[in-house]
């Protein structure tokens, strides 16, 4: 079974489409790409969507180096399937707050960009991908090695100063970069109306893995018939897990204490607070005996088919995020906040109901409809499960990045 499979329910194609993909790639020269990435865990999209590409560029006979600031279990993974791995620490830029946060990137900033410049050189890479728009060092240490760099952009950040200072140094730096959504575009690279800035869509599920014909539903401790609502991502704040438990206990007050709530996800480094709070507002709630913490998990497909309805609800403008497309490929209803790339990936109100961030009154009405109408949620899922397959593919996916980096190489 493929590695990613077996850690997060992933792969990066079907098996005939693996097969397809690897002909085509076969005729082309190996190339030497490396991997510029802070990425520490396989919960987040951004992680798994390199993951994906790096997987399969050592199928088709290329070499991957990847360049990560710790160990992790990002790491071993890509030690497990033959990658190259480069421990160069860095100090990732998160919090403009705070001072000594900021003296410590800026001290870091020079000696990784230098070394990673050794390290293409070195290495004989033929190309660096960085895979955000903040890890912005790795295009510089491109330049300074002499090789082409492309960034793909997966967040728009909530600072719009920052989002435009980084926008005018990626775009002066790349030779291409990638934006996952129309949204990305809009809202960070307006302003550069340039050639080698262009919308490349993630290729969204594996329907392979996300299968609703051949994946069993896991529901523990759930009564069998009960209605479960649903959410997966890690555990941190811009997440909505307490918009997530603020509907559950509207629900509740209106009278529907039946329902069960299943959140998927474990916490993550630097938001182990935000995890104890999360857990403390399931108890302030009274929804102990129907709210089940699931923490991370393997099988996620298998856990999305035992909700009935899955709700994503970010805080911030989601980019391109998965988890709608992968409840979509399963065919549940999906209920959401208007965020980032959501909207270009399912329409509303057929295929999903969106309302703006933060309405829960608006995601309690929409959510009672489709509570009570079990052939809406059925024609909800399955137009859902028809949209997504329209819209996105893994294999042409990769076909583009396959593409552009030929064209750079070029």
């Amino acid at each position: 079974m493929d590695i990613l499979t077996m850690d997060k329910g992933y792969s990066t194609a079907t098996a005939p489409a693996r097969q397809a993909t690897r002909g085509q790639e076969s005729a082309r020269a190996p190339m030497k790409v490396c991997f510029f990435s802070t990425g520490y865990s396989l919960q987040g999209g951004a992680e798994r969507c390199q993951a994906i590409i790096v997987r399969h560029l050592l199928e088709s006979g290329h070499e991957a180096h990847v360049v990560l600031p710790a160990e992790s279990e990002l790491s071993e993974h890509y030690r497990a399937i033959g990658a190259h791995v480069h421990i160069i620490y860095w100090q990732h830029l998160r919090k403009l707050s705070d001072p000594l946060h900021v003296m410590k990137y800026l001290f870091w900033l020079a000696p990784t960009i230098l070394r990673v410049a050794w390290l293409c050189r070195k290495h004989r890479i033929d190309l660096v991908h960085v895979n955000e728009i903040l890890d912005f060092q790795g295009l510089i240490a491109a330049r300074l090695a002499g090789v082409p760099g492309v960034v793909f952009v997966r967040t728009i950040l909530d600072w719009p100063l920052m989002n435009g200072i980084l926008a005018g140094i990626v775009a002066s730096l790349a030779d291409a970069v990638a934006c996952v959504s129309g949204a990305v575009y809009r809202m960070t690279f307006r302003a550069w109306r340039r050639r080698h800035i262009r919308v490349l869509h993630d290729g969204g599920p594996d329907y392979y893995v996300f299968d609703p014909e051949k994946v069993a539903p896991i529901r523990p401790e759930i009564p069998p018939g009960a209605l479960v609502i649903g959410t997966v991502s890690k555990l941190v704040p811009s997440k909505g897990h307490l918009q997530f438990l603020e509907l559950a206990h509207r629900l509740d007050e209106l009278g529907y204490t039946h329902l069960h709530y299943v959140i998927v996800g474990g916490p993550v480094g630097g938001h182990e607070a935000f995890a104890r709070l999360v857990e403390k507002r399931v108890e302030q709630y009274g929804l102990g005996r129907r709210v089940h913490m699931a923490g991370q998990q393997n099988d996620i497909a298998a856990w999305l088919a035992g909700m009935d309805i899955v709700c994503h609800l970010p805080l911030v403008q989601d980019s391109l995020p998965g988890v709608p497309m992968e409840a979509a490929a399963m065919g549940k209803p999906i209920l959401g906040f208007i965020s980032g790339g959501v909207p270009e990936e399912l329409t509303h109100p057929t295929s999903a109901r969106l309302v703006p961030v933060s309405d829960i009154d608006a995601l309690a009405r929409n959510a009672i409809e489709i509570i009570e109408n079990p052939r809406l949620r059925a024609e909800m899922g399955r137009r859902a499960h028809e949209e997504i397959r329209r819209k996105f593919s893994i294999p042409s996916h990769l076909k583009q990045v396959g593409d552009l980096y030929e064209s750079l190489l070029r």
